[in-house]
């Protein structure tokens, strides 16, 4: 038992050992989960997006919920308040 290697190595019979956690997702700090982006795009759209930058997700994903935060924000602001039309109509 004393030259036998630890791990021992794969063979067909022998199944193979599970990935390691980190390789299976890579680890990355609380403030970059989904759900704090979202949270802090809904509430401050620049801070939500320089996290959202900053995030390891893929970078296709990061551009279509800029696009889509942006677009938000433009009907937002595009959109004219009652109290606006009260007081200047």
């Amino acid at each position: 038992m004393a030259d036998e290697q630890y791990p021992p190595p794969s063979s067909p019979g022998r199944p193979t050992a599970p990935p390691a956690a980190q390789d299976v997702w890579p680890a990355h700090a609380w403030y970059h989960s989904w759900f704090v982006v979202l949270l802090v795009l809904v509430m401050c759209g620049p801070v939500g997006l320089f996290l959202l930058w900053s995030s390891p997700y893929p970078r296709g994903w990061k551009i279509a919920v800029t696009v889509g935060t942006v677009a938000v924000y433009a009907v937002a602001f595009a959109i004219p308040s009652s109290n606006t039309l009260q007081r200047y109509g």
